[in-house]
């Protein structure tokens, strides 16, 4: 109320113990100056009762269908809230004690034959069945409404209708159709059914009684009498009795018009009141374990969850069965006799209708508006960091706090947030208020979280404190920047790109230039919102991996070679980049993988090797050299073989045949018995062995150590370097062959050549 009135001139002064509230023009309410013991806060909803059509906005009815908590049920007071019970019919049980007949009739001498009859004087038993009865009193219908957020609303709508323990105060109009009527919460309005008192049908029928049985006489006039296996039947009913439940009579009112929760108004609640109101249905309390009976005047309790009933007699019907026999004699029992049947003993029952249980309480505290709230800060929900005004959150929620404080102490206070986007007007409507949080004089910090902001929008906001009571300070604006200004903006989507391998701009190379100790790369990754803040590479053996280079920070480049890296050959290397957007927004690519280029390069001293003239003066021998180098990055290598296509040969098709010392496998050492064509090799190490330079030939003999040439492709290994090779590549490696022919004097002169074939195969 002090909201819709912060207009009117507000004049406080002090009478004794009594405050007077003057609000012009003429307005009062008298505010009793009293310490009441408050509550914690709490978290309940309140609830009122409504007798109108739609629920107003920003309530709910809760009795208006049959999965509501209130459907159907009458309300009861209590300390906590939610239990039912009660039921809607009860019974009980009674025991019957029939009288003996006092009905004679004339009747015949004992002559026995086939039936008896039974003489006046005998009786019978049974047990009454009592039937149920209704326990609704007498009730009218109402709907319950419950406020949709917990706390005290700081506006009662026209319609509603609360309790009040006296008259109803201004602004209210006592609600005298529900007098003497308990209220029955339903979604249907007005309907009236129950009853305060209540009989019970009573039934049953007796036994086949006992007493002096005869046989009829059949001479003589006849009349009928009854048989001696006749039964009788009970119908009645019970003495009224009261089925109202624990009550208390309660005043309601009905708001005029839009309006505060005025001081003394009781209402009900589904938890916790907060601290400006003081609970009614506690054990001990007025309202404790009774349900409302509004009337025109508050605080008369009655009725009882309990009852029975007092004895009555009802009459049996005549007898079920008759005969006839010879009038004229006594004691026989008449055809038309009744016996009197005592009802009594009814077992004390439960006359509870169905119920739910609410706390009451009332509304005692005076209540301050509570003040703006201080140090507004942006936070983003992921970090828990701050968001600078103008500032970016990478999700679409932000944490908003502020400092609280309130005159009023204790209370419990929230904070309410507006956020619209930067050229929209604020409403002055919040979008969200936090929980509560208790005040008890020290400035509290609250908190609330809007969620589905909008991906790529700017945001203005602002803020203001509510209490328990409903009532709000001022709205403050977040930051001293103007509101056609940016406080936080939302970039929730990861940069987007490609990433490419090598140096040729936007385009994907499969393999580097072939260099052991470098990569490149390069790439297009852009974020249209908030912007790229930096990148960082990283390089792999795995998509995505980090074992050759760690995650690296280049800045804003947009392209990177690596260098003094130790790669290999046939590995794939992946080049990945971690970009980072203004809103700390992060996305990992990775480029499809680059290779090492393989490279291999061979060459021979000299394409021919001519010996010189065998004669007597080099006795019939000669020897000639040739140098083979090789380059590659190969990882295992590489390996030189070597073959001849035939023995050295003349026109005349006379041969110089291969070297017969020894060998490839066990090269020999030339001897000056041998003869041919053969070779030694400079390389230490042949295929993992030794062959060439040796101490001890493996065909005899010292190094340098021969072996003849194979005459079919590809040929043997002449020289190797099986690696492994990373981060440098073989580079220009040297080997000599030494090649020598020596012949038998008697040997055909002429000119003999042969080709001898060289490749060089690199092993990746």
């Amino acid at each position: 109320m002090i909201d819709k009135i912060k207009n009117w001139l507000i004049t406080l002064f002090s009478v004794g113990t009594v405050f007077v509230l003057s609000l012009s023009p003429g307005l009062q309410f008298l505010l009793l100056n009293l310490q009441t013991a408050q509550a914690a806060p709490g978290d309940g909803h309140m609830l009122l009762f409504w007798d109108g059509g739609s629920e107003p906005t920003g309530w709910t009815c809760v009795s208006c269908s049959g999965g509501d908590p209130f459907y159907q049920r009458f309300i009861r007071g209590s300390d906590t809230y939610g239990t039912t019970g009660g039921s809607t019919t009860h019974t009980h049980t009674a025991s019957a004690t029939i009288d003996a007949t006092s009905d004679p009739m004339p009747s015949r001498s004992n002559n026995p034959t086939r039936n008896e009859l039974v003489n006046n004087t005998h009786t019978h038993t049974t047990t009454p069945t009592i039937a149920s009865a209704s326990n609704l009193p007498t009730y009218r219908q109402l709907k319950v409404i419950r406020y949709d957020t917990s706390g005290t609303p700081g506006t009662i709508p026209t319609g509603a209708i609360a309790l009040f323990d006296a008259s109803v105060p201004s602004g209210w109009t006592q609600y005298s159709a529900q007098d003497g009527y308990y209220v029955r919460a339903e979604g249907t309005v007005g309907t009236t059914g129950g009853s305060n008192t209540h009989t019970h049908g009573i039934s049953g029928t007796t036994d086949i009684g006992s007493g002096v049985a005869r046989a009829p006489n059949t001479a003589g006039t006849q009349g009928p009498v009854a048989t001696q296996d006749h039964t009788h039947t009970i119908s009645g009913s019970s003495p009224s009795a009261n089925n109202e439940p624990p009550y208390i009579e309660t005043i309601l009112g009905k708001a005029d018009s839009d309006t505060g929760p005025p001081t003394s108004i009781l209402t009900m609640w589904d938890g916790t009141p907060p601290v400006s109101w003081t609970i009614q249905s506690s054990s001990g309390g007025p309202f404790y374990q009774r349900v409302f009976k509004p009337n025109s005047s508050y605080g008369t309790t009655g009725g009882s969850g309990t009852h029975n009933h007092s004895d009555t007699i009802i009459v049996t019907s005549g007898p079920s069965a008759t005969i006839n026999s010879r009038t004229g004699l006594t004691n026989a029992s008449s055809d038309t006799h009744t016996h009197n049947a005592t009802i009594s003993n009814f077992s004390t029952d439960n006359n509870t209708p169905p119920y739910i249980d609410v706390v009451i309480a009332k509304l005692t505290g005076i209540n301050n508006p509570p003040n703006s709230p201080s140090s507004l800060d942006q936070i983003n929900v992921s970090t828990s960091s701050s968001i600078s005004t103008g500032g970016w959150s990478d999700e679409t929620q932000v944490k908003f706090q502020a400092t609280l404080t309130d005159p009023d102490n204790p209370d419990s206070l929230s904070i309410c947030v507006e956020a619209q986007e930067v050229g929209t007007s604020f409403t002055n409507t919040e979008n969200s208020c936090g929980s509560p949080v208790s005040y008890s004089g020290s400035g509290v910090n609250a908190d609330v979280t809007l969620y589905g902001l909008t991906d790529g929008a700017t945001y203005h906001w602002q803020a203001r404190t509510k209490d328990s009571f409903g009532s709000y300070s001022s709205w403050v604006s977040f930051g001293a920047n103007p509101e056609n200004q940016t406080d936080f903006a939302v970039d929730d989507t990861d940069p987007t790109g490609t990433v490419y391998d090598g140096t040729s701009t936007g385009i994907d190379l499969d393999y580097n230039s072939g260099a052991l100790n470098s990569l490149s790369a390069n790439w297009n990754i852009t974020d249209s919102t908030s912007g790229i803040s930096s990148f960082e590479y990283a390089i792999g053996t795995t998509y995505g991996g980090t074992d050759i280079v760690n995650w690296t920070n280049i800045g804003t480049s947009t392209s990177q070679t690596v260098n003094s890296l130790t790669l290999e050959t046939s590995q794939v290397y992946y080049f990945s980049i971690r970009a980072t957007d203004i809103a700390g927004n992060q996305a990992i690519i990775t480029s499809d993988g680059q290779l090492v280029a393989p490279t291999l390069s061979f060459s021979t001293s000299s394409g021919s090797i001519t010996f010189d003239n065998l004669n007597s003066g080099n006795s019939y021998s000669d020897t000639e050299q040739t140098v083979l180098t090789t380059s590659t990055n190969a990882k295992n290598g590489y390996a030189i073989r070597a073959y001849a296509n035939n023995n050295l040969t003349n026109v005349y098709s006379t041969i110089i045949s291969m070297f017969n010392g020894g060998t490839y496998a066990s090269p020999d050492e030339w001897l000056s018995s041998d003869r041919g064509f053969g070779y030694t090799s400079s390389d230490a190490l042949v295929d993992g062995t030794n062959l060439f330079n040796p101490i001890t030939c493996a065909g005899g003999g010292s190094s340098p150590c021969y072996a003849p040439y194979s005459l079919s492709a590809p040929g043997d290994i002449v020289a190797d370097n099986p690696g492994p090779v990373t981060g440098a590549a073989i580079t220009n490696e040297q080997f000599t062959i030494t090649h020598k022919v020596m012949t038998d004097p008697t040997q055909e002169p002429g000119r003999y050549q042969t080709t001898l074939i060289y490749s060089a195969t690199a092993n990746y």
